[in-house]
């Protein structure tokens, strides 16, 4: 039985849902670890004007997850989540929440998945928006999650030793 956790209302969540897939130069561990570790993810993770300034993380299953990035103008913005199953190096699947004044304005499920292809790893990222009570920056995920997995090509493409 599945039950649906959205926010009712007039909104329809799903215009805020991204699917991506990506194929990277890099072997599916790789790829996997780069989403594993705080010294790795600040190294790639964020959109380019947005990127991760702090990161804390309790990388299991029944783990949690803070993050800060970073604006222009030094605005940060923060999120919260926990890590709901992760397998390794196949997927990893966590939810994230946006808070205000202590109370969530945006929650997502994320699943991302990494599977083998030849010399290279297909990533693919979906996320699914479960709540948003107003938080403006939610009809900017697809841009910001095109962007920060560019940005983790970059960081792996710096790994590969010739």
């Amino acid at each position: 039985m599945t039950t649906d956790t959205r926010t009712p209302g007039t909104d329809d969540l799903t215009r805020y849902d991204v699917v991506i897939t990506r194929l990277y130069d890099a072997p599916r561990e790789d790829v996997f670890d780069a989403w594993s570790s705080e010294e790795r993810l600040l190294r790639w993770f964020g959109p380019n004007a947005y990127p991760a300034v702090s990161f804390e993380l309790d990388f299991r299953p029944g783990g949690s997850y803070q993050l800060c990035m970073r604006g222009p103008n030094g605005e940060e913005a923060r999120s919260r989540g926990e890590y709901l199953e992760i397998v390794t190096p196949e997927r990893i699947v966590m939810s994230g929440r946006i808070e205000h004044e202590g109370a969530a304005v945006f929650e997502v499920l994320q699943t991302v998945t990494f599977a083998e292809r030849g010399d290279q790893t297909e990533l693919t990222l979906e996320h699914r928006v479960k709540r948003n009570d107003g938080f403006p920056g939610a009809a900017g995920a697809q841009v910001g999650w095109e962007q920060t997995l560019t940005r983790l090509g970059s960081y792996l493409a710096g790994l590969r030793r010739p």
